[in-house]
């Protein structure tokens, strides 16, 4: 029996998928993931907010892409690629200037975090990644502090268990709320997040790292 090796986190973290096969078992359906960079090195695109990930979906040209928690994602095909090591570009808000959210050239927003490398470690439940228990928290709540949001964590966690029909309201409003534009030599100084509960885009100076363009593996 081929079994399924999900990646499991000790940090919520989100991902882009669509499949690409059938299998007897729907858990085993062959899928390829979201990610930037260089195809010959894919980084996997990972969100730390549902509701991030699916606004990105909605602007983005990625057609049959769904979002689905990351311990979904069997990532043994990537690991075995880069032996057992494993890049992420790990996006917690979307780039802005002036207060105001900005797009490529294709009109996507523009998904904006940190770059790093990680190593999973595999145990009888599956791939699993361990985080510092400050390095990233700490990243973490500075962005969110930068937005006026301290507690935007909160937040989150309550996202995780809405209802599609409610998720699909909330990024149609944020959407339609703040337009992403492409200013022409603009560069992102800013950090803007969705604040769910006050139903407004929060901004703030953040430092961010720069994005690649997007690629499928």
């Amino acid at each position: 029996m081929v079994r399924f090796q999900g990646l499991r986190s000790s940090i919520r973290l989100y991902g882009l998928v669509t499949v690409t096969g059938i299998h007897d078992h729907l858990a085993l359906d062959p899928v390829q993931i979201n990610c930037v960079g260089d195809p010959d090195a894919p980084i996997v695109r990972v969100f730390i907010s549902r509701l991030d990930a699916e606004i990105y979906l909605r602007s983005s040209h990625l057609r049959h892409y769904r979002v689905v928690p990351l311990r979904l994602f069997d990532p043994t095909q990537l690991l075995s690629h880069a032996d057992g090591w494993l890049k992420l570009n790990i996006c917690l808000g979307f780039a802005a200037q002036g207060d105001c959210l900005l797009s490529t050239d294709q009109q996507e927003m523009i998904p904006v975090g940190l770059t790093a490398w990680t190593r999973p470690f595999l145990d009888d439940q599956g791939y699993y990644l361990q985080w510092s228990d400050t390095e990233l928290p700490e990243y973490l709540l500075n962005a969110y502090k930068s937005v006026g949001v301290p507690d935007y964590n909160r937040q989150l966690n309550e996202l995780d268990d809405w209802a599609p029909a409610a998720m699909e309201r909330t990024v149609a409003d944020a959407l339609q709320m703040s337009p992403p534009v492409k200013a022409p030599g603009s560069m992102a100084s800013q950090l803007a997040l969705f604040d769910v509960e006050d139903a407004c885009w929060r901004f703030g100076l953040f430092q961010i790292d720069g994005v690649g363009t997007t690629c499928n593996t």
